[in-house]
């Protein structure tokens, strides 16, 4: 299938694009190219191939959910270096206004 000029120019358009001549005329070059391979592709006779999600032979591994925790750390020293401290509590900028 041919991708006449007309095409190309509306295809822009809708594309916001700005295309010269000589870009035009390779764009409808590069897109009935494209449609040519498509249109090749339909001819296959594909009924009685089975679907295929990938080719690899890969397939997911998933671990069971366990609960686990950090290592635990002293906090004394990071409590120590931080700069404001109220009643026992870290205190930080209001992150919500009142």
């Amino acid at each position: 299938m041919a991708i006449d000029a007309k095409t190309v120019e509306h295809i822009a358009k809708l594309c916001r694009l700005g295309l010269s001549e000589s870009e035009k005329q390779k764009v409808s070059r590069e897109l009935s190219a494209i449609l040519e391979y498509v249109a090749k592709l339909q001819e296959l006779e594909t009924q009685r191939v089975e679907a295929t999600m990938q080719v690899g032979g890969l397939e997911n591994v998933w671990r069971d959910d366990a609960e686990s925790r950090a290592p635990a750390h002293h906090p004394g020293p990071l409590k120590e270096a931080f700069p404001k401290k109220k009643d026992g509590f870290l205190e930080v900028a209001a992150v919500f206004k009142e």
